[in-house]
């Protein structure tokens, strides 16, 4: 997959494209933005790339990060009832930092939701953050980055991402979920620039039809 294949913010992909070609990339990014406007499709994608820079990437390594199934690319999710990120799993993170990758040319490290982390957990990992490995890559994905330590911040490049653009969106509707230009609108107007939700929203086919009843009977109360 190419960052071509993904809805929206055209500035990120034009930036991380950039990166990839001139080889400058960061070995820490932090990918904030709102929720649900494809953080980790990017991640991901960045990944594919970093892990196997090679023109045509083999179908089977692909087809293992697709199915978080790569030996070298580790996704680390808050976790436990107090859904954070523990210091447990952080120091897992370091560990495996300073092995060699075993499969691709570099490992990646992707830390969803990283303003869920603990105290420690961040304290851990920031001489990690400050000095990678030059075959490894952490990308922290954030919603709320003002959450996020300061000091974890300033060791990231900060990548920005925005809404997805309603023209975008109900084209991404029309072609991608075959939907009537009216419900592609109205499901845009809906979504309000998250193609997380808009999926959501499209992959439940009766959704469109109870909230159009629903206002059908507010208009005649």
């Amino acid at each position: 997959m190419k960052f071509d294949d993904l809805i929206g913010n055209t500035n990120v992909k034009q930036k991380l494209n950039k990166a990839i070609e001139s080889n400058t990339i960061s070995n820490t990014l932090l990918f904030a933005g709102p929720e649900g406007v494809g953080k980790s499709h990017f991640a991901r994608v960045l990944a594919s790339n970093l892990m196997h820079p090679e023109k045509d990437i083999d179908p089977i390594a692909f087809k293992k990060i697709e199915e978080n199934k790569h030996p070298d690319l580790h996704i680390f999710e808050p976790e436990g009832k107090t859904s954070h990120h523990t210091i447990a799993s952080m120091r897992s993170l370091i560990e495996q930092v300073f092995m060699a990758p075993f499969e691709a040319e570099a490992k990646v490290f992707i830390i969803k939701d990283a303003d869920r982390m603990l105290l420690p957990s961040a304290n851990a990992l920031l001489k990690t953050l400050e000095e990678p490995t030059l075959d490894s890559y952490i990308i922290l994905i954030s919603s709320r980055a003002d959450e996020i330590l300061q000091t974890i911040i300033s060791r990231c490049f900060k990548v920005n991402f925005s809404s997805i653009q309603d023209e975008d969106l109900r084209a991404f509707l029309q072609n991608k979920h075959e939907l009537g230009v009216e419900d592609a609108k109205k499901l845009t107007k809906i979504a309000q620039g998250s193609i997380g939700k808009a999926i959501e929203i499209a992959t439940h086919p009766d959704y469109l039809k109870k909230r159009d009843l629903f206002i059908s009977i507010l208009a005649k109360e």
